[in-house]
């Protein structure tokens, strides 16, 4: 699975349009207004970079309004592995209340 946080810039007064469009595709999980560089962020999910390609020029840069898009192509961070075996183990498991 190949996972991608696609930008977009939109017309102005198009955003509530392009919104609608962006969660009717396939792959879309994650949708948010965003304020400053960019209007529409979205998370994707597709098989392959092939079919991100198709997703990203075909379908998203067609939507009327759509000015620019930036797509990131992610590799996730597994939170296990930026800390110690004792931070691991001490956030798995359930506190117990003293006094019980």
């Amino acid at each position: 699975m190949t996972i991608a946080y696609v930008t977009l810039k939109v017309e102005p007064g198009k955003e509530n349009e392009v919104a609608r469009e962006i969660v009717k595709i396939e792959g879309v999980s994650e949708a948010a207004w965003t304020y400053g560089f960019c209007d529409i962020l979205f998370k994707l999910g597709v098989e392959s970079v092939e079919e991100l390609d198709k997703v990203v020029l075909k379908k998203i840069r067609t939507i009327a309004g759509v000015r620019s898009s930036e797509t990131m192509i992610v590799s996730p961070i597994p939170i296990w592995s930026s800390r110690s075996p004792r931070q691991t183990a001490r956030k798995s498991r359930p506190r117990r209340r003293r006094g019980r």
